[in-house]
């Protein structure tokens, strides 16, 4: 079967109708993006778990694979009890092997690049785009040109560039789509956009997978959105099962959740001009001309859903709540959606008794600074922070001497010497404990003072505050 089998294109804007063509990837008459459309597939019968378990929909039956898909969709009891929703659910799209959900389409996209013959890819990205590229790129043997903004986390491109891929730093990400999509007509480069209708194809598979895990049409499912492609894919993918039979009644309302610092698609829904900060923690979404856009904003009224727009301290308070009421870490792009349902729920705009599937979109363990940076803005967390980070400065010789002074009160170094080897088994000798309390004065953790012809230590103030806050780290 070609590819493609028996689908067709329809243009995302002007809706014009054409022939399958995985190259193709805008509308020749009004140059928007186009999305693949299929005949009912008749009985579905899904084998397995993953993307590739629904090759029937997909463009070709089988592909390149890092084992994307089939992650888990869990009762979120504990977030929904704190939000005031009893049927709550997270669809975990950090599971996938990049630790996000745009594996699925890429894992389709690059698939489609090599059943063609192609040996390079270039593509944009914000960031995880990039990632999955590279990956499944080297998983495949191509090679890989990403075009990023200057503004993107570096811990993403040092992926990227380990995994053996090409990046190139540019000032917008509009620069970097129209700098991939030249380079790809000069240069013979397979062009993988997130707009794309093979990747829209992978990630459309997530409907799917939420339809036959909950057993159930869900109520809302609740998104992040930029540039406009998961929100898309999943009202194609719902509307695909509907005519599959997999769906019964009205599609689940679709919720879109935008950073006020890239409000497009939220602006257009609410028919509202929304200004707010020109920077967001959430980079992925920061998207200020989302190639998706015309067709999202028609998703979301279709569906009866909604958009909301949240600020980086709404999202960082999501990602606060998402990780002590659920266990699961997530990035800022992905929190904002857990950002959008806590304001929504706040309102009074959800339906309690309706099942609400929120897509976590994808993991924060990328960025381990940006984690410590969140981390720090909740006061608990920063507590414990500040006491590891000052023990681990200390060390473990010098907490122990400090707890020693803290416990005896004034204490000179033969003294410490002798509690140490008696409560510790140390083996060090005098003259090294003399050292490492005049490092700890030196740091004004300590101060001594001679007695008679002895230099006798007691704590300072700072020295008692970092004895507490390791104690407090112990018990906590």
């Amino acid at each position: 079967m070609p590819l493609g089998g028996s689908a067709r294109l329809r243009c995302t804007g002007c809706a014009a109708a054409m022939g399958y063509d995985p190259l193709a990837k805008f509308c020749p008459w009004c140059g928007k993006p186009l999305v693949a459309e299929r005949p009912a597939p008749g009985a579905l019968r899904v084998r397995g778990r993953g993307v590739w378990a629904y090759s029937r929909v997909l463009p070709l039956g089988r592909g390149v694979t890092l084992g994307e898909g089939g992650t888990a969709l869990v009762q979120a009891g504990r977030l929904g009890e704190a939000l005031g929703l009893g049927r709550l659910y997270l669809k975990n799209e950090s599971l996938n092997p990049t630790g996000t959900f745009i594996d699925r389409g890429v894992a389709v996209d690059v698939s489609v690049a090599v059943e063609l013959g192609y040996r390079r890819v270039v593509a944009p990205s914000l960031g995880d785009y990039g990632v999955s590229v590279a990956a499944y790129a080297a998983k495949a043997g191509l090679r890989a040109l990403i075009f990023t903004p200057r503004s993107v986390e570096p811990n993403k491109l040092y992926q990227v560039v380990l995994m053996g891929g090409k990046v190139r730093l540019l000032d917008t990400y509009t620069d970097c789509v129209e700098e991939a999509v030249r380079y790809s007509e000069r240069y013979g480069y397979y062009l993988s956009l997130p707009s794309s209708h093979t990747v829209l194809d992978g990630y459309k598979t997530i409907a799917y997978e939420i339809l036959r895990d909950l057993g159930e049409t869900p109520g809302y499912v609740v998104v992040p959105a930029g540039d406009g492609a998961l929100i898309s894919a999943l009202h194609l993918g719902f509307q695909e099962a509907r005519r599959a039979g997999l769906l019964e009644g009205e599609l689940p309302r679709l919720v879109a959740v935008q950073t006020e610092a890239s409000p497009v698609i939220a602006m257009r829904v609410l028919g509202r001009e929304i200004r707010g900060a020109h920077e967001t923690l959430a980079k992925d979404l920061l998207v200020a001309n989302p190639l998706m856009g015309d067709y999202a904003v028609r998703a979301i009224r279709e569906t009866r859903g909604t958009a909301v727009v949240v600020s980086d301290r709404d999202i960082v308070r999501a990602m606060h709540l998402l990780a002590r009421h659920e266990g699961i870490v997530a990035e800022p792009s992905s929190a904002t959606a857990v950002a959008g349902l806590a304001r929504l729920a706040g309102e009074g705009l959800l339906d309690s008794d309706s099942s609400v599937v929120v897509v976590v979109t994808g993991s924060a363990f990328k960025d381990p600074v940006l984690l410590k940076r969140v981390a720090e803005q909740d006061r608990e967390a920063g507590r414990e922070l500040s006491a590891l980070e000052e023990g681990e400065r200390v060390g473990e010789t010098k907490l122990r001497i400090l707890e020693i002074l803290a416990v005896g009160g004034e204490a000179h170094p033969y003294r410490v010497w002798q509690t140490l080897r008696r409560v510790y088994g140390s083996g060090l000798k005098p003259a090294t404990i003399y050292q490492h309390l005049k490092q700890l004065e030196a740091r004004g953790l300590v101060v001594g003072k001679r007695v008679g012809r002895r230099i006798v230590y007691r704590l300072t103030g700072k020295g008692r505050s970092v004895v507490e806050k390791y104690r407090e780290s112990l018990e906590g």
